[in-house]
């Protein structure tokens, strides 16, 4: 059995939740910077301990996306989460990091572990 967090008492993991209760694809950089976190995969994987179904995709180079899957809502609100409904377009910001490559992500991560 693997350890991981409670949803119900980790800020870190309802963070995380909160960013996919829209049923939207959302990029690893995309949580980072809307919750603060770094490990977003160990996060991810720790939702679905929790019995949250998190689907994945990679984009290549090493780039993911994460959403809720369909259907999850009866979960989202048994622990206190909002549902998107079904006519909300997803509209994520992209972010300039985004835009402009994988060397600007690594410069992103070096200045925030200073």
């Amino acid at each position: 059995m693997r350890h991981a967090a409670n949803i119900k008492t980790s800020e870190r993991l309802q963070k995380v939740l909160s960013v996919l209760q829209d049923g939207c694809w959302h990029s690893t950089l995309d949580i980072m910077l809307k919750t603060s976190l770094c490990a977003v995969g160990s996060a991810v994987s720790e939702l679905r301990v929790n019995g949250i179904d998190v689907e994945s995709q990679c984009k290549g180079h090493g780039k993911y996306e994460y959403k809720l899957k369909d259907g999850d809502a009866m979960k989202r609100s048994q622990i206190g989460g909002q549902t998107a409904s079904l006519g909300e377009v997803c509209e994520t910001p992209v972010s300039p990091i985004a835009i402009s490559g994988r060397r600007n992500y690594e410069s992103f991560i070096t200045y925030t572990e200073k």
